[in-house]
């Protein structure tokens, strides 16, 4: 997981949400446009139709540093952040997936409209105006020239909820890819379907969270899912902080990620929303790793924290399981709900924004949402 730090100014908005979101030239998006987003946004549709590109576009303008696009992309399986050699094209492969059909003469640009705190952007552009040379290979112990010395770099520019502009462009030197220049962010965290939690992050946040008398109101919203789970604590394995759990049927403490990846998984959200009021969490695929019959309590757990800590959330899934148990959160919560359906056709993506009463009554008709 992914998280970006608070902005000092958070405390003084009134109403923490994110309202609408536009993203152009992004992976599937050519352009898109949603409004009306509320508490928590569920995205639902097929394969190949936009839904974590949708989460990656959002995530990309909450940040503030071009190691964001190298991270998503190495969680596509693209390969390792910061690999890249000597030549025009090494470099230009690092980014050109980012881009709407791959066409990297295009502005890649998503904004984010909402309360004060959460009205930010970010574009991605080559910038001609700053090509560098790159450094002068060395074969054999002398430096010898390469055939494309001269490097048009991207430009990574974000506005935050200030108006403030800051700008980084990742450049090629002799110690290798660095990235000059970085933001503020906005407390944002991502989690992506494909990834366990981090065990250091979540000791980290989980201190912090004890440290404050906090913790308690997490250990029983865990405990009213899983009952066996009777504390959790830190414990140190080969050195390295790690959340274990105090179980009801075990006189030894467990590592979380021992006992159920679906636990590690709701702790590591509950600990992102409780341990930062006031942020956006991104989920992608929050089935995974849950028991169906307990999918309406994993709903009703992450409402009651996200309300608490005026969280907003969004989260995708396939599970026609996952979407029934939320019909039953819904109820009497219906404006805190919305659904987003993705498609793509003719190579473009778009998505449509469903109300929460829209949504309760399509699942309790049995209408496919998906």
């Amino acid at each position: 997981m992914i998280d970006r730090r608070l902005d000092g100014n958070r405390s003084l908005r009134e109403k923490p949400m994110i309202e609408s979101f536009e993203v152009s030239n992004f992976r599937g998006f050519e352009r898109l446009e949603l409004h009306g987003l509320r508490r928590i946004n569920v995205i639902v549709g097929a394969n190949s139709s936009g839904k974590t590109a949708f989460l990656e576009s959002m995530f990309l303008a909450g940040g503030g540093s071009p190691e964001i696009a190298l991270r998503l992309q190495a969680q596509r399986g693209l390969g390792q952040p910061f690999q890249v050699t000597w030549d025009r094209a090494s470099y230009e492969s690092l980014w050109r997936y980012l881009f709407h059909g791959f066409d990297q003469t295009k502005v890649i640009s998503a904004s984010l409209v909402g309360s004060a705190a959460d009205t930010r952007s970010v574009t991605v552009a080559y910038s001609e105006q700053d090509s560098f040379t790159l450094p002068l290979a060395v074969e054999h112990g002398a430096k010898v020239g390469l055939e494309s010395p001269f490097i048009v770099p991207v430009s990574f520019e974000w506005r935050d909820s200030r108006g403030q502009v800051s700008r980084a462009q990742p450049k090629i030197t002799e110690e290798g890819l660095k990235i000059a220049g970085a933001g503020e962010t906005m407390p944002i965290f991502f989690f992506p379907g494909t990834m366990a939690p981090n065990a250091k992050e979540n000791a980290s946040r989980f201190s912090e969270l004890d440290t404050q008398g906090k913790s308690g109101s997490l250990v029983a919203g865990l405990r009213e899912i899983f009952p066996y789970v009777e504390d959790i604590s830190i414990q140190v394995i080969s050195g390295m902080p790690t959340l274990h759990a105090t179980l009801s049927y075990s006189t030894r403490k467990m590592p979380l990620g021992l006992i159920s990846g679906g636990i590690n998984k709701l702790v590591a959200i509950l600990l992102a929303v409780a341990g930062r009021p006031q942020s956006v969490a991104l989920v992608d695929e929050i089935e995974n790793g849950f028991y169906y019959e307990l999918l309406p309590s994993i709903w009703g757990a992450l409402l009651n924290f996200c309300k608490k800590n005026d969280t907003q959330i969004f989260a995708s899934t396939h599970s026609e399981e996952c979407l029934k148990a939320l019909g039953k959160c819904i109820v009497g919560s219906e404006e805190e709900f919305v659904l987003i359906r993705t498609e793509r056709a003719n190579g473009r993506c778009s998505a449509r924004v469903f109300r929460g009463r829209q949504l309760h009554s399509a699942i309790e008709q049995n209408i496919e949402v998906r």
